[in-house]
């Protein structure tokens, strides 16, 4: 009992070690600011943005490259899940913080998401800590809070396989087993 429970919590371990995400709720209370957008700096916009980066991971003997992207088009009062996935041989812990949050003239709001790595291993290959990470950055929406962009395709296979059964499997099943009673008794 304890050898599966100890499997079963290293397996949940292993499966989360290359995602970080952030929940944002987009709140324009207290946001005064217009926006002033750096053309340099890459954009992503719900509902669903996806974004193939790499960068350096801060070391002892490096310094890192953070990077900013700018989250825009964000609805006040509307939660968005960002998240950031990397390869799971990837020695490096990602932060997600954002920096500075402003309206736009269209009333919605945008948010400066600054993305940093700090490399975590010990390699014996020399110099492994300067190689850029590559890693996916992904705003989605949330709907109700907790709801994905793309939960829908979920939602459509789990009814389609519910309907599958109780409409066509589960009566199919109940003849072959009355017909095959009614064979028996004879």
């Amino acid at each position: 009992m304890k050898g599966s429970i100890f499997l079963i919590i290293a397996f949940i371990a292993t499966c989360f070690a290359n995602t970080e995400k952030l929940i944002l709720e987009a709140r324009g209370d207290n946001i005064k600011d217009l926006c002033g957008i750096d053309s340099n700096d890459p954009t992503l916009t719900p509902p669903y943005t996806k974004i193939q980066e790499s960068l350096i991971p801060h070391s002892e003997n490096n310094e890192g490259t953070p990077h900013r992207y700018h989250l825009t088009g964000l609805n006040d009062g509307s939660n968005y899940e960002v998240r950031i996935s990397y390869p799971a041989i990837t020695p490096a812990d990602f932060k997600l913080k954002t920096l500075r949050a402003c309206k736009s003239k269209d009333t919605t709001l945008s948010y400066i998401l600054e993305v940093s790595a700090i490399y975590t291993g010990v390699s014996y290959i020399k110099g492994k800590e300067l190689q850029p990470v590559t890693y996916d950055l992904v705003l989605e929406n949330l709907y109700a809070g907790v709801f994905f962009y793309q939960v829908y395709k979920i939602v459509i296979a789990i009814a389609s396989v519910i309907c599958l059964g109780q409409f066509l499997l589960i009566p199919y099943v109940k003849q072959l087993i009355t017909t095959k009673d009614a064979d028996y008794r004879i």
